[in-house]
């Protein structure tokens, strides 16, 4: 479909995303109209309030996210959400026990009570520049336009780059290391795009190299650490608070950070994985983890983008999907040690991994979705030798109904997101008291080249693959 381009581009990617970065013109004065119309779209679990339409009602049907527009970029953590807009500045909703929203929230609006959680987006303050944003389970990353990643939220396990002396309260009445605003991740420049994991970060540079810190118990660093870091428990643990190069890899075009594992896609094709493997998810054929050092995913070229989640994904150039690792809805020990294609879709131009489901961005702007699907039914696992249960799930890629010409997709543990044009679906009415809460700017934020809104997808690549789809078709 895309034949041997993609290759070719994913070459310059790091590089092009940087200098879009750096000489991306200045921004409309305040009051002036923006050109992008994008909105987002949200559909799951909504404990605690990551659905950001001001409600507690979880649902299979896409809401409209009240209250924001001209959104550029999304991203879903475990029980948060992202937004980048295109003034550069970043939103969040969702649940706040670590302080992942980057403000204070008052509401005690979570699942179970007393959680501290937003309903409704509210501005992440000391950030005038974003070019691109990642949500990991507790903490959150943005990539300024000037190359350099800030950090906030849980940082116990080194996630956010630095070591922290404020306590959240994360759950409640358990104190853990955190940040409630915005730090610059020290050691970093001319980054050009980043990814977020359960407890772990990662940056890719313009020279191609990756970059990783935070929690390292699996090897998902792909180092070895010397550091200890406290976890909630109390129990020193392997980290690193400062960014570490990954070793043994060539030129990166595109990166992915899953719950203990990661994954690099090369500017050849090539995929690469490190880090845990208990599920099969390092793509190599066994289920034996890798602590240090990467490898080399199976059988797998001439892909252009990765994901991952609990399991892992790869887009390759021919619109075809591949999956490895865990299966939320497999029966026993039906883990995927290898990729093997998903049935039932061509022409996609984007993937997410999620905790328990996938999603799948098809050129058309239709949204694919497989895997867990409370409270709907659909699939029976094998829980032990003898013992059948049915769960709740699609079992094969399916279309979320109501959402048309979708251009961007992120998914979380129990929640999924989509940026698609006002009126692409069910528009749900949010109180004029409950609109997105505002700090204050502190200064004119820069403009966001139309090219940086492929560094918060599901692949640097898979992005310029959906633009280059939509301006000369195939």
């Amino acid at each position: 479909m895309f034949g041997s381009r993609p290759r070719a581009v994913a070459r310059l990617v790091p590089a092009l995303l940087l200098a879009a970065l750096l000489f991306s013109p200045a921004a409309p004065s305040p009051g002036q109209a923006q050109t992008a119309s994008d909105t987002v779209w949200a559909w799951g679990d909504n404990g605690a309030g990551q659905l950001g339409d001001g409600t507690a009602t979880a649902g299979g049907a896409p809401v409209q996210v009240g209250g924001l527009g001209g959104v550029t970029a999304i991203s879903a953590g475990s029980y948060h959400s992202l937004a980048l807009t295109s003034d550069g500045t970043v939103w969040a909703w969702g649940y706040n026990g670590g302080g992942q929203l980057g403000a204070e929230t008052a509401a005690s609006c979570g699942d179970p009570p007393g959680d501290p959680c937003n309903r409704i987006p509210v501005q992440v303050g000391g950030l005038a520049a974003a070019a691109a944003i990642a949500a990991g389970d507790y903490h959150s990353l943005a990539l300024a336009r000037d190359g350099t990643v800030w950090a906030w939220g849980e940082s116990a396990l080194g996630q956010l780059g630095a070591e922290t002396t404020t306590a959240c309260a994360n759950p409640p009445g358990l104190d853990v290391a955190c940040s409630r605003t915005p730090m610059h991740v020290g050691g970093l420049s001319e980054v050009a795009a980043i990814s977020a994991g359960g407890f772990h970060s990662l940056a890719l540079k313009a020279d191609g190299s990756v970059w990783a810190w935070g929690y390292n118990d699996s090897g998902q660093l792909g180092v070895d650490t010397a550091t200890a870091c406290a976890d909630s428990s109390g129990l020193d643990v392997p980290c690193s608070y400062a960014p570490l190069r990954v070793d043994g890899l060539g030129e990166i075009a595109a990166i992915a950070a899953g719950r203990r594992h990661s994954l690099a896609l090369g500017q050849d094709g090539t995929v690469w994985a490190w880090g845990a493997n208990s599920n099969g998810q390092l793509g190599d054929g066994t289920m034996i983890g890798h602590l240090k050092g990467v490898i080399q995913v199976d059988g797998l070229g001439d892909m252009i983008g990765v994901a991952a989640g609990e399991g892992s994904l790869a887009l390759k150039s021919d619109g075809t999907v591949w999956v490895w690792g865990a299966n939320s809805v497999a029966p026993l020990d039906d883990d995927r040690p290898r990729p093997a294609q998903v049935g039932g879709l061509d022409g996609v131009v984007a993937v997410a991994a999620g905790d328990v489901d996938n999603l799948a961005l098809a050129r058309d702007g239709t949204v694919w979705a497989w895997g867990w699907n409370e409270p709907s039914g659909g699939c029976t696992i094998q829980v032990s030798d003898d013992f059948f249960r049915s769960v709740p799930c699609r079992p094969t890629p399916a279309p979320v109904d109501g959402l048309e010409n979708a251009t961007a997709i992120a998914a979380g543990s129990g929640h999924n997101l989509a940026l698609a044009p006002v009126g692409a679906g069910p528009v749900v009415q949010v109180p004029a008291q409950q609109l997105p809460l505002a700090l204050p700017a502190g200064g004119q934020a820069g403009h966001i080249s139309p090219l940086v809104w492929l560094l918060g997808g599901a692949g640097v690549v898979a992005g310029l693959a959906l633009r280059r789809a939509r301006t000369v078709g195939g």
